[in-house]
């Protein structure tokens, strides 16, 4: 109970550092975007699977990951490579069951399609 209230609590906190990270951005110091990383950073923490979700929905949030994690430092970078679509085709599905239908696997292979990944 008390990890999902933390959770929350950095969810919205990450929230919070994109929203007040935007208007900052085209400032001479580009504390917007190290604030927009860090919020970003937070927000793939605590919830990797919604995360995933926005990536597999549009593209352009997906490719702007990609280029965030390329940029940050490794203990940054490792919370949004953990959303990344590519991630879940190595590690195989989240529950111990397996993935029975195959619904989950045919969505990564179609956002790799997508990507030009084989």
């Amino acid at each position: 109970m008390l990890f999902a209230v933390l959770r929350i609590g950095v969810a919205l906190f990450g929230l919070v550092l994109v929203l007040v990270g935007i208007p900052l951005t085209p400032s001479p110091i580009p504390l917007g975007l190290i604030l927009i990383a860090i919020g970003f950073s937070l927000i793939v923490w605590a919830s990797p699977g919604a995360v995933r979700w926005l990536r597999r929905r549009w593209r352009w949030f997906d490719r702007q990951m990609a280029k965030l994690a390329s940029v940050l430092p490794e203990f940054l970078a490792q919370y949004i490579r953990r959303s990344d679509l590519d991630e879940d085709m190595e590690n195989g599905p989240d529950d111990e069951n397996g993935d029975e239908d195959g619904n989950e696997r045919r969505m990564i292979a179609e956002a790799r399609r997508r990507r030009g990944i084989t």
